[in-house]
């Protein structure tokens, strides 16, 4: 019984396994274009020009016109039969340019609706980005520290075959034990770390939760020594900074359609009116005048124009303009913070660069050459093999620290990528999105 069930379990996680979607691998580019195409947010922040463009299509369009009834009877007064009723069609046409700047609105909605989704797609790059700078530096602090449990380790059985021969304490070796345990409880958080990082990249990339997924590192290749200038002219193309313009572009038609409808529409009307009324009536054959029932049929024009006498909107007009030219005011502050932004970032890098230089000239190449000396020695009995494992362990230490700049000359890089909107592509993603 006992063979049955651990077959039947066997075959249960054999079929599980088998049902896993493969890992998916992605480099930084490719996790990029991915998350631009199938984050969760985003797909749904596309909804917005969609509804931008349905207001369109009734943007500036003209009132409906309106169908007028009117009826009147003497039945209430001195009820001598005589009634009255009419049938009115009024339309209301603009004397201004109102409608006009109604459609300009509109229009310009949809191209800030596009603009907000280019931006919240630099946003998104510069996240998918950041997680790649994480892992590529927690790869790297695994690897050294890997390396340095195997020194460790080695350590440890040198020590042993010392304390063997009673030529060392075991107190070295508890030492040795404790620096190796501690190394691990380090791995072990990295490797959480890791985890964590994975699982928030498979949610920005929109993928299933059971969907693995690898990250490829970067190519090998020499990074830049500096960065490129971000000119005013740049601005031009940035998202955010075609937002701030595309807002104050709104404002200026807020404030002319303001101005417009300091003229209400005017109101003409066509009716027909038809009726019964008492009136003196001239008997054609005896030239004799009566007081009798006649009925009247009339058509007319109607036309009515409001005056702006109280009320010329003038409030609406100055507090549209306070907030074309607070607009105006806040694109400028933001290309000024933008040029400041990247021109900091690409002095920090070029610092952090020359720093690395420095470093791997005045430190690593005289470690490394320090650890051969001490190796040659050791090889003719100058020197005991502690004092070069202790070397061996220092130069680890030190590559560490190498790769904290190298980290940190990355991470720069990376944001000057996004604070210059240099991390997105220069075409748009265009999601097709389905009516409802």
């Amino acid at each position: 019984m006992f063979r049955i069930f651990i077959f039947l379990a066997a075959a249960c996680a054999a079929q599980l396994h088998a049902q896993e979607p493969p890992p998916l691998t992605v480099d930084r580019d490719s996790a990029v274009q991915r998350a631009l195409y199938g984050n969760r947010g985003l797909l749904a922040a596309r909804y917005s020009i969609q509804r931008a463009s349905a207001r369109t299509i009734d943007a500036g369009a003209w009132s409906n016109p309106s169908l007028n009834l009117s009826g009147a009877s003497d039945f209430a007064f001195s009820n001598e039969g005589e009634y009255t009723w009419s049938v009115g069609l009024e339309q209301r046409f603009p004397v201004t340019d109102r409608l006009r700047r109604l459609r300009n609105i509109a229009s310009l909605e949809v191209q800030l609706a596009e603009l907000e989704i280019r931006d919240a797609e630099r946003l998104l790059a510069y996240e998918v980005e950041q997680i790649f700078d994480r892992v590529a530096f927690i790869d790297t602090e695994l690897t050294l520290y890997q390396e340095q449990i195997d020194l460790n380790q080695k350590f440890a059985a040198f020590l042993q075959k010392k304390i063997d021969r009673a030529e060392a304490s075991t107190l070295d070796r508890g030492q040795i034990k404790v620096s190796m345990a501690a190394l691990k409880q380090k791995v072990f958080q990295l490797e959480r770390q890791r985890f964590g990082q994975l699982v928030h990249l498979r949610e920005l990339l929109g993928l299933e939760l059971d969907q693995g997924i690898e990250i490829q590192p970067d190519a090998a290749d020499a990074q830049p020594h500096t960065l490129p200038e971000f000119r005013q002219a740049q601005l031009d193309g940035h998202p955010a900074y075609q937002l701030r313009q595309q807002l104050a572009d709104i404002a200026n038609e807020h404030t002319a359609l303001a101005q417009a409808e300091r003229w209400q529409d005017i109101a003409v009307e066509v009716f027909y009116e038809n009726g019964l009324a008492n009136n003196a009536i001239q008997d054609p054959l005896t030239n004799n005048v009566y007081v009798g029932a006649e009925r009247e049929q009339f058509i007319g024009i109607g036309l009515s124009i409001p005056l702006p006498l109280h009320s010329q909107n003038r409030g609406e007009v100055i507090s549209r303009r306070a907030r074309e030219r607070q607009l105006q005011a806040e694109a400028g502050a933001l290309g000024f913070r933008l040029q400041n932004e990247a021109a900091e970032m690409r002095e920090e890098y070029a610092e952090v660069d020359e720093q690395i230089a420095d470093y791997d000239t005045a430190v690593m190449n005289q470690a490394t050459d320090n650890l051969r000396q001490l190796e040659d020695a050791y090889a003719i009995g100058q020197i005991d093999l502690t004092t070069v494992f202790r070397a061996q362990e220092r130069l680890l230490e030190l590559r560490l620290d190498r790769a904290l700049l190298e980290t940190e000359r990355q991470d720069l890089l990376t944001q000057w990528r996004y604070i210059t909107a240099s991390n997105v592509t220069a075409m748009a993603v265009e999601e097709e999105v389905g009516d409802e």
